[in-house]
C-alpha cells in the first residue's frame, strides 16, 4: 500500500519533472535576449515564484533588431536562400538604420536593396467577418538582405 508520504514524494517528483521540461522547452525553442535577460533578473526583486517569461526576454520572431531593440515588424512571405534572405513587407521602421546589421532570428544581416518605401500604408481588407481597417507606417516593400553570419 501507497503511503502518505510517498504519495506527496511521487507529486513532487511529477511536478518538478513538469517544470524541468517547460523550462527546457523554452530555452531551446526560443531565441533568448541574454543581456536583457540579465537586466530582468537583476531588476525585479523575486516576492514569489516568478513565471519564466518574467525574467526570460525572448525575441518576437516576427520582428528585425538592431541593438537588441525590435526595430521593423514582418509581414508577407519570407525567402531564405543560401546566404541571402528576402522579406515581402517590413513596417514600422522608425528607428530602423539601414545601413547597419540587422538581426533576424539567428541570422546577422546587412540589407542590401529594397523596392520601395511608404511613409503611410492604410489598406482596407474585407474578410467573413467583416471589414478591417489596416494602417502602417515607414514600411520597405520586396527587401533583399545578404547574410553576414
Amino acid at each position: 500500500m501507497l503511503s502518505w508520504e510517498s504519495f506527496i514524494k511521487i507529486i513532487i517528483t511529477v511536478v518538478i519533472i513538469f517544470l524541468a521540461g517547460y523550462i527546457l522547452k523554452i530555452t531551446w525553442t526560443s531565441q533568448i535576449d541574454v543581456p536583457k535577460s540579465i537586466q530582468k533578473i537583476f531588476q525585479k526583486p523575486m516576492e514569489s515564484l516568478p513565471k519564466i517569461n518574467d525574467f526570460i526576454a525572448t525575441r518576437d520572431e516576427s520582428c528585425i533588431y538592431q541593438n537588441g531593440e525590435c526595430v521593423g515588424k514582418i509581414s508577407g512571405e519570407i525567402k531564405i536562400e543560401e546566404d541571402k534572405i528576402y522579406f515581402s513587407e517590413i513596417s514600422n521602421t522608425k528607428n530602423l538604420k539601414v545601413k547597419e546589421i540587422i538581426e533576424y532570428k539567428r541570422w546577422k544581416l546587412k540589407l542590401i536593396k529594397y523596392k520601395s518605401f511608404t511613409g503611410q500604408l492604410n489598406k482596407t481588407v474585407i474578410t467573413d467577418e467583416g471589414v478591417e481597417n489596416i494602417s502602417k507606417s515607414n514600411v520597405y516593400s520586396d527587401i533583399e538582405c545578404q547574410v553576414l553570419e
